[in-house]
């Protein structure tokens, strides 16, 4: 089970404009493992932030 979630990653992305996180694709392993523990799946975007000045 460790093995499986351990394969599961935060991603952070940055621009000009500010910084994106971002998990990764969630396996049928993952996904198994999660609803037998009763636990819902992570939200694909976990945050969104802008730095100051940015116009998007």
């Amino acid at each position: 089970m460790r093995s499986e979630l351990e394969d599961m990653h935060l991603i952070e992305y940055e621009s000009t404009d500010g910084k994106v996180y971002q998990r990764t694709e969630i396996t049928e392993g993952q996904k198994r493992i999660l609803f037998l523990l009763k636990i819902l799946e992570p939200a694909k975007i976990q945050d969104i932030s802008l730095f100051q000045g940015s116009k998007t």
